[in-house]
């Protein structure tokens, strides 16, 4: 019994707790009740902030990742006042744009004053 018990809690993957203990209002797997209780040092394989840790709730999952846009082509010029810029609101690299990296405003006005504008019927 004892030592099975022991042997496999010496094996266990610090990184899951299968029961979360709690002191006051806080979830702690090392806490009382929670399956690292009495295993619990500062450091360590099994420590109070990884017990901590381990036993917050699951964050819901963050926004879609944006997809890579070609920065040697503006599908959209967008525009500010009479000026026409990739970065500008409207443009396909609007809101990626800084004043030097891949998606800059320098490269959004050459690419936009370079392409011709739409002829109308």
């Amino acid at each position: 019994g004892y030592y099975i018990c022991k042997d496999s809690l010496s094996t266990a993957d610090p990184s899951v707790c299968s029961v979360c203990g709690s002191k006051g209002n806080v979830k702690n797997c090392c806490a009382p009740g929670g399956s690292w209780f009495g295993l619990c040092k500062s450091k360590g394989k099994f420590t109070f902030k990884a017990g901590y840790k381990v036993c917050l709730p699951a964050r819901p999952p963050g926004p879609p990742a944006i997809p890579e846009v070609d920065a040697s082509f503006c599908a959209v010029c967008g525009s500010k006042g009479h000026v026409k810029n990739c970065c500008a609101p409207g443009g396909s690299w609007f809101g990626l744009c800084t004043s030097q990296g891949k998606y800059s405003y320098t490269a959004g006005y050459r690419l936009c004053r370079a392409k011709p504008s739409p002829t109308l019927p």
